[in-house]
């Protein structure tokens, strides 16, 4: 297994995890998240 691969899908996970953690603690979570799309 490509370890470099892991772990970046490892951090895309936690960053996930912290997103839906923000958008849920935040009530303009969503307009943020939108943003960082661009």
């Amino acid at each position: 297994m490509d370890y470099a691969r892991h772990e970046e899908n490892r951090m895309k996970q936690q960053t996930n995890r912290n997103r839906r953690w923000v958008l849920a603690s935040r009530p303009h979570g969503a307009y943020l998240t939108g943003n960082e799309h661009r």
